[in-house]
């Protein structure tokens, strides 16, 4: 199992998720599986998805990008600069991107 923590100041999380079509990031710290990143950045990302969430529809759930490096240049979480955190809603299975995944390794 993998644990994902992002500390970020509440208010400016807030006006993020409330202006989540201007795809700006702010500063967060992330720790994964107890590694901790500081000052990472952190935006809503997707496009239809977005559009989706932002606009009241049928979710909530936003899904993020987070770029490691964003305000540190060079930064990484064990080697790696970006990640993205997708919110699923095109995929009621949850298979989708595990099984592309999957392929990957083959």
């Amino acid at each position: 199992m993998i644990k994902i923590n992002i500390d970020a100041d509440e208010d400016a999380f807030r006006s993020m998720l409330d202006n989540a079509t201007q795809e700006e990031y702010i500063n967060c710290d992330v720790t994964i599986n107890g590694v901790t990143v500081n000052e990472a950045g952190i935006r809503p990302k997707g496009n239809s998805s977005l559009n989706m969430v932002a606009s009241g529809g049928s979710s909530d759930r936003f899904s993020f990008k987070i770029e490691f490096d964003h305000f540190i240049k060079g930064q990484t979480l064990l080697g790696l600069d970006k990640l993205a955190l997708n919110n699923m809603t095109g995929d009621a299975t949850y298979m989708k991107e595990y099984l592309s995944y999957e392929g990957r390794k083959a």
